[in-house]
């Protein structure tokens, strides 16, 4: 589209001749056309009430509806209408050529906002077949003062943790909103963002796996996510980098183009719009070998490190010394190595029901059932240690072990308590009103069990960054 003066010129190719009356959609999005006056506290939207001809074609009606929501006192220049049912509407009869008269509309608001928004985000694959998510945002207000933001984050996500530029986090619970989109409300730390204020934040949380990963086997996944979640901003270029670990493979990307820099995947995408596609499938693979023998081995050295500190500090006469904090390396470790414990758990309950439902032969699950078992008991005796070490260091870390634990026992309970209510009803020993509303009441407590841990597992990983 080359400026002409102070148009566009904007060529539409048909599908196929077609003779007659011819009906088409045009969605444009514009940007900057929204302003705030802090001083008389209201905004100015500056629009084209009608489109711009250039005098080829007869015009002999032309519409404009302006949905104004909950604006208050709205008030037109430049075109002549009226205002019915939060909707502004107008007509005209006659169009010159190349008018581009700019009708304005005044009308306050406390609920209307304008951000510029700069956004990215870091999809971050582990070893153990989790996947952690980091959305950074950069935004400026240029409306009237916010008490909160609020940020997308994707459906069924349980809980997010929030940081800015100083080390400082803060977990928050995600809400749906009535269009179907769930977001997180973020309060800056110095309290309300006025008028030009900026500030950035980073919003961390896990991917909840059953609603985008998909196996496809032993070490294969699909995963089904956009390059970012509800864009309602203009930006240049949008990038997303997704990280990805040791016997990462990459079997295809489809929906973006991307390149591939060491053990990064690069995404960029240009001119980023709420009208964007911004949807990827990913294929890859994950080799079991590379998951166990890097947590392992990492977490043996992290071990003897702390072994060899405590046994020179024992050696100086300093034994009594308090120990403040844990190393990085050494809560990175106890990390990657919970993720990969997750994994098998939930590979574990996806075998339950794909037996349940007649989709896996009773043979392959207790074959593939019995690796994972002993893979559990295997990491359950390699964290072992480091969760001594941990609580150790901090009561704070004895504190979120002790949690986990907590909510670990309540998700082995709920599992067997729903096999032994699954049998009963088969059997036709509990009724089914029964049966649903006891095995509603056990998902809620798994759910509330798998936020507790997501939200210990992202808390301590962003102590690592």
């Amino acid at each position: 589209m080359p400026l002409v003066g102070n148009y566009s010129e904007l060529d539409i190719a048909f599908p196929s001749a077609k003779t007659g009356t011819y009906f088409f959609n045009l969605t444009s999005v514009y940007s900057e056309l929204l302003n705030f006056n802090s001083t008389s506290s209201n905004y100015t939207f500056a629009f084209e009430p009608f489109p711009l001809i250039d005098g080829t074609y007869s015009v002999t009606s032309a519409q404009l509806s302006v949905k104004t929501g909950d604006w208050q006192s709205p008030t037109t220049f430049s075109v002549n209408g009226a205002f019915a049912s939060a909707t502004f509407t107008a007509e005209t009869t006659t169009l010159k050529p190349y008018n581009t008269t700019v009708a304005t509309m005044t009308f306050s608001s406390t609920t209307q906002s304008v951000l510029d928004v700069i956004a990215n985000r870091t999809i971050t694959l582990a070893q153990s077949g989790s996947i952690q998510v980091t959305d950074f945002y950069d935004i400026t207000n240029k409306g009237h003062e916010l008490k909160s933001i609020a940020l997308p984050v994707p459906k069924n996500v349980q809980s997010a943790v929030a940081s800015d530029i100083i080390p400082s986090f803060e977990t928050l619970a995600p809400s749906t909103a009535p269009d179907g989109t769930t977001a997180v409300a973020f309060v800056p730390r110095f309290g309300t963002l006025k008028n030009g204020g900026s500030f950035s934040t980073r919003i961390a949380y896990s991917l909840p796996t059953q609603s985008y990963l998909t196996s496809k086997g032993l070490g294969r996944f699909e995963l089904s996510f956009r390059l970012l979640d509800n864009v309602k901003f203009f930006e240049p270029v949008l990038q997303t980098k997704i990280s990805t670990p040791v016997g990462f493979r990459l079997d295809s990307l489809n929906g973006q183009t991307f390149t591939i820099s060491g053990n990064q995947i690069l995404v960029q995408v240009s001119t980023v719009t709420p009208m964007s596609n911004l949807s990827f499938t990913m294929d890859y693979q994950l080799d079991p070998f590379w998951a166990s023998l890097s947590a392992l081995g990492w977490a043996g050295l992290a071990v003897g490190s702390i072994a060899a500190i405590v046994l020179a500090v024992g050696a100086t006469g300093t034994a009594g010394v308090a120990v403040s904090g844990a190393p990085s390396e050494l809560i990175g470790r106890f990390v990657e190595l919970y993720d990969e414990k997750s994994a098998m758990r939930l590979e574990a309950e996806k075998m339950d029901e794909d037996l349940s439902r007649g989709a896996l032969n009773r043979h392959e699950y207790k074959r593939r059932r019995r690796v994972i078992d002993l893979r559990i008991a295997e990491l359950d005796k390699t964290l072992a240690p480091i969760k001594d070490q941990l609580s150790k260091a901090n009561p704070r870390y004895q504190d979120m072990i002790k949690r986990l634990e907590r909510a670990e026992a309540d998700i082995q309970v709920v599992r067997t308590t729903s096999a032994d209510l699954r049998n009963q009803y088969r059997s036709a020993r509990i009724a089914r009103e029964l049966y649903e509303s006891l095995i509603s009441d056990l998902a809620k407590r798994k759910e509330k069990a798998q936020q507790t841990m997501d939200t210990i597992a992202i808390n301590l990983r962003e102590e690592t960054r």
